[in-house]
């Protein structure tokens, strides 16, 4: 992840750093992060951390930019976009496992999911989910959230419905 100027450590240099070590995919905030990247000649996949506004949908795919979703609606208009330019998108799923601040709330992921899943010119390449308190000493609460987190992943699974990444 190098969001935010790589925690102020230099994104585009960081990015560099961490692919000539191995890393195979790097993780954003916002779009012009993602942009910078690709000016800068980085070519290996980028995860969008954020679900873009829908004018930026035009963006997102000739950058060839991986984005979270976590609305129906926007992966809709996503999927009529790339189908409109021939061009197929890889995205991430985002599960609100107790953090509450962005993603598919578990009672509404499976029915979500399923209907995005279903759309043309989409892959679902991850699942993921934010941990509100891990570096936390009591790991009770995290422990909860990967519960749900493995939970909904697994039962996605035995729908067919299967991702590369899960983080």
């Amino acid at each position: 992840v190098v969001k935010g100027n790589a925690y102020g450590h230099g994104m585009v240099e960081c990015s560099m750093l961490a692919i000539q070590q191995g890393a195979s995919l790097l993780g954003v905030a916002y779009l012009e992060e993602a942009v910078l990247l690709r000016i800068n000649k980085i070519k290996c996949p980028i995860l969008l951390l954020t679900q873009p506004s829908k004018d930026e949908i035009d963006s997102l795919i000739s950058n060839n930019i991986m984005p979270a979703i976590y609305s129906y609606d926007f992966a809709k208009a996503l999927s009529s976009r790339a189908v409109e330019l021939h061009k197929t998108v890889k995205i991430h799923i985002k599960l609100d496992t107790g953090f509450n601040r962005l993603g598919f709330k578990s009672n509404d992921a499976y029915g979500e999911i399923r209907k995005i899943y279903k759309l043309k010119n989409i892959v679902i390449d991850g699942f993921f989910t934010h941990f509100a308190s891990a570096a936390s000493d009591d790991l009770t609460f995290t422990k909860t959230q990967f519960g749900i987190f493995t939970d909904i992943v697994a039962n996605l699974k035995m729908e067919g419905i299967e991702a590369r990444y899960l983080h």
